[in-house]
């Protein structure tokens, strides 16, 4: 009997281990996505001393931002004022975000953070001139 309730409790707290797991990796980029700010950081390293700019712009005044809705499948639809809906394929993980749009045979790819409702494409351009901009697209789910 005693072989019974410990065998039982056990399979209780394994199970209880296994679901609690298996919610807190659950939150993830599935769900629909709204574009609420963007951060601009540009870095002129031609100039003595170098230039650090930053612009922090909210999108509170646009009435219909982009809208993405990333599927458990891999794919996405997007949608944004004054623009086609858009269709496509992603990937993610190691720090790295990858989205490909019906009719681009090339990824595009991102650094991202997720935490909680709040997901960020990071994207850095430089040009051979030594200057760079890194360009932060924040989402909040919906």
């Amino acid at each position: 009997m005693k072989k019974t309730i410990i065998l039982s409790s056990l399979f209780l707290i394994a199970s209880t281990l296994l679901i609690s797991c298996k919610k807190s990796s659950t939150s993830s980029i599935v769900g629909t996505w709204k574009v609420t700010g963007e951060k601009i950081t540009g870095v002129d390293s031609t100039t003595t001393p170098v230039t650090v700019t930053t612009q922090d712009t909210t999108f509170t005044t646009i009435t219909s931002p982009l809208v993405i809705t990333f599927n458990a499948d891999g794919t996405l639809s997007a949608i944004s004022s004054g623009s086609a809906p858009q269709s496509g394929t992603y990937f993610y993980g190691q720090g790295k975000f990858a989205l490909t749009t019906n009719g681009s045979s090339d990824p595009e790819i991102f650094s991202y953070t997720l935490s909680g409702n709040t997901f960020t494409l990071i994207q850095t351009e430089s040009d051979p001139g030594n200057s760079s901009e890194t360009v932060d697209i924040i989402f909040t789910k919906e």
